[in-house]
């Protein structure tokens, strides 16, 4: 379902008092407007050119539509991400803020797992164990200390 606005001239505008969280495009100035259900017009969405120059506070409403979302900056959320379809990222990526924070992977792994620095990083721990690993071959460059090996 598409998002559908109100729109009209500057003056038609300001003749209605729009609905809480009603949105009002002015076809003539080019301006969004969002009602709060008592002021005349509705509320100027602040702009800065032709996009967003301000915060807009969306609290127990939802954003509906098709098309991309360009932003440059940061997008904080409280709460769950659900998203369909593939997900890209680039940059530098931390999951998790604590130690407690766990990773769940439901899914094949698809491409080699490298670290950063060579001899550096750890897969498990002494006290964070991996129950079995199963590979086809490994190759070990240092010392290999094992209480048990079965062939």
């Amino acid at each position: 379902m598409a998002l559908r606005l109100r729109r009209g001239t500057n003056v038609e505008r300001s003749l209605i008092t729009p609905a809480d969280g009603e949105l009002i495009y002015t076809t003539d100035t080019k301006r969004l407007y969002i009602g709060d259900g008592t002021t005349a017009g509705g509320n100027p969405v602040d702009t800065a050119g032709e996009f967003l120059g301000s915060d807009i506070d969306l609290n127990n409403y939802n954003i509906t539509g098709t098309g991309n979302i360009n932003t440059t900056g940061n997008i904080n959320v409280t709460g769950s991400i659900t998203a369909d379809g593939n997900l890209t990222l680039g940059g530098n990526l931390t999951i998790g803020d604590a130690s407690s924070d766990t990773v769940s992977f439901l899914a094949k792994v698809e491409s080699h797992v490298i670290p950063d620095v060579d001899g550096a990083r750890n897969l498990g721990s002494s006290s964070n164990k991996f129950n079995q690993v199963w590979a086809n071959t490994v190759h070990v460059s240092q010392d290999v200390n094992a209480t048990n090996i079965n062939a």
